[in-house]
């Protein structure tokens, strides 16, 4: 599944010029020295952005925050060459074992999954056998990128899912955390249904061509590379989604993470959440 045969570690070097070139981009736009100058407002930048929605009838909302696209961590280099193989091949012979991932819609106050190609192309692949080396992976990469990053300490994380994308493969745009509630008035807004902070994205295989991560509201695409991670909050300002894959397998391990003292909308417990106090202390309890 992967190009990339070697078994020894990527070098480590700087970021690679497309993601650099993000990187600055993201955290030096050409605006923002208007913005400080007084010759910019917050409301003009808004206006200027691009006019992509989210779309429910005849309603619609625009990020909040034109500057909130800085909040998105990406990093190169993560894991090495070694890791990522170790993925694909697992990927590679498990082929018979994958499931198709489902959508969650809404249907008399109650949430049901459906299989809706449409919407979601992509499968899951068991990785059970990789769970030690998985959440021992993840456990790194939360302490030393995603919490510094975000300022934030993790309660608990999700158990990661191992996700192809063959060709067609497609995830459309959404919210990870949140979805369109409308008021007594019809008015729309983001509001939060599941307790996600945070959403990792670490991306495994270069076997592919297309299946850009993209966020709609920022016009921001992201070229998925081994050893990649991408995290951001799981609000609706982040709507985000996997583009087409238009040939080849796209593997991409994704969990989603809760901060300590942000707001809950599910008290109850969730097993596959894996608590920070758990895992350094298997004998604790949340």
């Amino acid at each position: 599944m992967s190009k990339k045969s070697s078994g020894t570690p990527a070098p480590e070097t700087a970021l690679s010029p497309d993601i650099a070139q993000l990187q600055n981009e993201l955290n030096q736009p050409k605006w923002m020295a208007a913005m400080d100058a007084g010759e910019a407002t917050k409301d003009s930048v808004l206006e200027a952005l691009p006019k992509k929605r989210i779309i429910d009838g005849d309603k619609f909302i625009l990020p909040t925050d034109p500057l909130a696209y800085r909040n998105i961590l990406i990093k190169d280099n993560v894991v090495d060459m070694e890791t990522c193989k170790l993925y694909c091949e697992h990927a590679t012979t498990n082929l018979q074992w994958l499931q198709p991932l489902e959508v969650y819609t809404e249907q008399e106050g109650e949430y049901k999954a459906k299989i809706a190609t449409d919407t979601r192309d992509t499968f899951k692949v068991p990785s059970e056998e990789l769970s030690e080396i998985t959440r021992e992976l993840f456990f790194n990469i939360m302490t030393n990128h995603v919490e510094p990053f975000f300022n934030a300490k993790v309660e608990w994380w999700e158990e990661p899912v191992l996700m192809l994308y063959f060709e067609g493969g497609k995830f459309e745009a959404h919210a990870d955390a949140e979805e369109i509630r409308f008021d007594a008035k019809g008015v729309p807004a983001w509001t939060k249904v599941v307790n996600r902070d945070i959403s990792l994205l670490l991306y495994l295989s270069d076997s592919f061509t297309g299946g850009m991560l993209s966020f709609p509201h920022y016009n921001i695409k992201i070229n998925p590379t081994p050893g990649l991670l991408v995290a951001f909050p799981s609000s609706g300002q982040y709507l985000h989604a996997a583009e087409p894959t238009e040939s080849g397998a796209r593997l991409v391990l994704v969990s989603w993470l809760a901060t300590k003292g942000s707001a809950r909308v599910v008290k109850k417990k969730n097993p596959q959440h894996i608590y920070r106090t758990e895992f350094e202390n298997p004998s604790s309890a949340p």
